[in-house]
Order: C-alpha cells, then structure tokens, then sequence
C-alpha cells in the first residue's frame, strides 16, 4: 500500500469503473471518482485536504485495488475509512484483510484510538468482511426514506485500535 499518485490515475478509474458497477445495487450512495480523491480529497464537512490520505493497493507493480481514509473524523482520535476496494481478481486473497491490518497500524501511529467504516445495508458481503476485520460496534444507522428497493441504509462499524 502506498499513497496514490496522478500516475496511478488511468489504473485507478478502471478500478473506479468497476466498483460503481460492483455498486449499482445502491444508486443512491455516490463515490468520490479518482480525480477528484487526488485534487481535493473526500472531505467530510469542514475537512482539510492534508488530512486524506489517498493510496493505492499493490500487487507487486500493478495496482489491484485503492482506499481513501481520513485522519481526525468525527473526532480527533478517529480515522475513518471512506472507501474501500479490490478489484473482482484479488478478492478473497487476504489484501483487504492485510489493508485494514496496514491501515490500523498507520492509525495508531498517528495516535488514533479507533477506526469506522460505513457500509450500505444492501452490501452483505462488505458487513460480513468488516465484521471479520474486527470492526465489532456498531456505531450509527442511516435510513433514506422507508424500507425499500429505492432507499439507502447504512451502518457504521467501528474498530478499536
């Protein structure tokens, strides 16, 4: 793992492609496209730029996957997982696990006491491998709207570093 760069920008909207299409069960929840992670980040409100981190995940040289986290959200001693994902080949080979262990270890060294992640209620498969990840607390539920095909629901799980 190591922080993505515009070099990586071509590998990283074929992966961007694919995860909007591995998402198209959840049209509502939008995903911040590669360009905009490297120019801007993905803020949450009153976020600063310096504290996203962007990187890429590697096999070797070639870029299997990408997460974007950021540093002191909600609060200061959080680091919040936005985003997520392995490109279809590389799942079930133990990267996500060994990305969310990499990403603990950067977190406590930076003095984070916890991590969250958010994952859509329709994505079975994300909950049961955050869950394996340690993320064990369930923290918030947002509901869009009645239960339904057409709204969104979420949950966010949290990890203790």
């Amino acid at each position: 793992m190591q922080k993505a760069g515009e070099s990586d920008l071509e590998a990283l909207n074929v992966l961007y492609r694919e995860a909007i299409r591995y998402f198209a069960f959840d049209p509502t929840h939008l995903m911040a496209p590669p360009e905009v992670c490297l120019l801007e980040g993905d803020l949450p409100p009153n976020g600063k730029r310096e504290q996203f981190i962007f990187n890429g995940i590697y096999e070797g040289d070639t870029l299997i996957g990408y997460t974007t986290f950021y540093c002191g959200y909600p609060q200061a001693d959080t680091l919040y997982l936005c985003f997520l994902y392995l490109g279809e080949r590389r799942r079930g080979c133990g990267y996500g696990k060994q990305t969310v262990e990499l990403l603990a270890g950067y977190g406590r060294d930076m003095g984070m006491k916890r991590m969250l992640a958010a994952v859509s209620l329709k994505n079975w498969y994300g909950i049961r491998f955050w869950h394996s990840a340690g993320f064990q607390r369930l923290t918030r539920v947002s509901l869009e709207g009645p239960f339904s095909q057409a709204h969104y629901g979420c949950i966010e799980l949290e990890r203790s570093l």
